[in-house]
């Protein structure tokens, strides 16, 4: 038995074994696998751990995360549009931002959903979001 604990704390020593867990929120940083020249860094990070799993792996978490988290707006109109029927930029005024310098100028793309979108064009009086324009009713006489 004493043999077998000798080259258990051998080996442990030599693969640095963590006998207790790192408490979650500590900084670490993880030895670079795909590192392909003597260039590249020998480390990636620092992370943070996220969370332990019930095997003993952890979850880490990217500092960069929060700087490059798109954040989303909510609309609370769309006032105005621009450009040519198959790029129009609406002028979007902001939930929460009440000065009208405060509004930006979007391309559909930026829009969760055309609910706003389609709410403008049924104010303009029912011309598509296509572009295209309501033909005049024909007259009877």
């Amino acid at each position: 038995m004493d043999t077998q604990a000798s080259d258990h704390a051998k080996l442990a020593k030599k693969h640095k074994v963590v006998e207790s867990p790192y408490p979650i929120g500590s900084k670490v940083i993880i030895k670079n696998v795909n590192r392909q020249n003597k260039l590249d860094e020998r480390y990636e990070g620092p992370y943070l751990i996220h969370n332990v799993t019930d095997s003993g792996s952890y979850t880490l978490m990217d500092k960069t995360v929060d700087k490059f988290c798109k954040k989303h707006y909510e609309i609370q109109a769309v006032l105005d549009h621009k450009g040519s029927p198959d790029n129009y930029l609406y002028n979007v005024h902001w939930n929460g931002f009440d000065d009208l310098i405060e509004n930006t100028w979007e391309p559909v793309e930026n829009f969760d959903s055309t609910k706003h979108i389609e709410l403008y064009w049924g104010r303009r009086g029912g011309a598509k979001a296509t572009g295209k324009r309501r033909l005049a009713p024909k007259t009877v006489n």
